[in-house]
């Protein structure tokens, strides 16, 4: 499933570099994953039981847990080099989402994504990441919005205050493609347009 010796990225894209906003660590790779681990991705995402949903929504989830740690370690290592720092900075966590938008027009609202605890002893997750095992280039985004005063108090519960705002950004799902956010960057999920959307979620410490 993961590969032995996978070929570099073909291209790393900061979206928010230099704004003073939560989401300026942000950090797109395209060509993380290798076409090969896509479809491997995929096959793995099919054999998994959908979990009951809690409440309404429009992704449909599952869950893996990367017992080996090779997963992340595969990971891990795309994001050392994306950010420029050394791979023992970076700590995954095992327990994995796997979201499946099944239906075009299946979004999500402006939120901010908890922190995660690790089980080390150590902070919690600093931030998320997505890969993505589809391709949507008209829809289905990761809108990455402006901060609006206030938000800080509220990004530890998940919350956001009310208002107006704008997207700075859209990152469109690509098959391959690893996406890197601060867990306090506001953003919200855009309205799928080519279902399915199929991606995988993830949260990590960077020290």
């Amino acid at each position: 499933m993961i590969a032995r010796d996978p070929p570099a990225p073909t291209a790393t894209t900061r979206p928010l570099r230099g704004l003073a906003h939560p989401g300026a660590g942000s950090v797109i790779v395209d060509g993380a994953a290798t076409a090969d681990e896509v479809a491997a991705f995929l096959e793995l995402a099919r054999g998994l039981p959908v979990a009951p949903a809690e409440k309404a929504a429009c992704a449909d989830r599952s869950y893996f847990y990367d017992a080996d740690g090779a997963f992340g370690r595969r990971f891990a290592g795309v994001a050392a080099a994306a950010w420029g720092v050394s791979v023992t900075r970076i700590r995954v966590n095992k327990c994995y989402r796997v979201l499946t938008y099944a239906r075009a027009g299946g979004c999500l609202p402006a939120h901010v994504d908890l922190h995660r605890d690790l089980g080390d002893g150590g902070p919690p997750t600093t931030h998320t990441f997505l890969l993505y095992l589809s391709d949507d280039p008209e829809g289905g985004s990761t809108s990455l919005l402006s901060a609006l005063p206030g938000d800080d108090a509220l990004a530890l519960s998940g919350g956001l205050v009310d208002g107006a705002r704008t997207t700075l950004y859209a990152v469109h799902p690509k098959a391959g493609r690893l996406f890197l956010m601060p867990n306090a960057c506001p953003h919200e999920a855009a309205g799928v347009v080519r279902a399915p959307k199929v991606l995988i979620r993830g949260e990590l410490r960077l020290r």
